[in-house]
């Protein structure tokens, strides 16, 4: 098992593992989810921009030639009302293939992101998960991750 940092040759890899993360969240906690976002030109450029923008980093978990886990962040302003530094590290996707679960390759995924954040000198790192997804939640804050604001939504439709 090796982790990488991915490059464009690298994309529809990364697109099949988002379709997966995409599919696994519309089925269990989000039906308004784009279940073609993956592979859409609006999904594409957003995955370019995370292989091709210094501000971005996307690092593959590879078995060989197959990938089989990703994480996905890249480093925004803070909030105007936060106080401390002036950036913070989003988390935009994380996802490890439902058959390398559990052997420690999303800590060793975690472990990159985390240590490139802190080279990127941002103040934290933001992620933001489905409410009613317990298992993400639960290892989000194994690795540290506190509560820090609360969205609500009320749907009109």
């Amino acid at each position: 098992m090796k982790i990488i940092t991915a490059k464009i040759e690298h994309l529809n890899m990364i697109q099949k593992l988002s379709k997966k993360l995409i599919l696994d969240d519309y089925n269990n906690y989000d039906k308004s989810i784009d279940v073609d976002r993956s592979h859409s030109e609006k999904g594409t450029v957003f995955f370019k921009e995370g292989i091709e923008d210094h501000k971005n980093i996307i690092y593959l978990a590879m078995d060989g030639e197959k990938a089989v886990g990703y994480i996905y962040g890249g480093i925004h302003l803070s909030s105007s009302w936060r106080t401390g530094g002036t950036h913070i590290a989003k988390l935009y996707n994380f996802f490890v293939d439902e058959d390398y679960r559990s052997h420690g390759l999303g800590s060793q995924l975690y472990a990159k992101f985390k240590k490139w954040s802190t080279n990127q000198q941002v103040e934290a790192i933001s992620v933001v998960a489905s409410a009613t997804n317990e298992q993400v939640i639960k290892l989000y804050k194994k690795y540290g991750f506190k509560e820090y604001t609360l969205t609500l939504e009320y749907p009109l439709k």
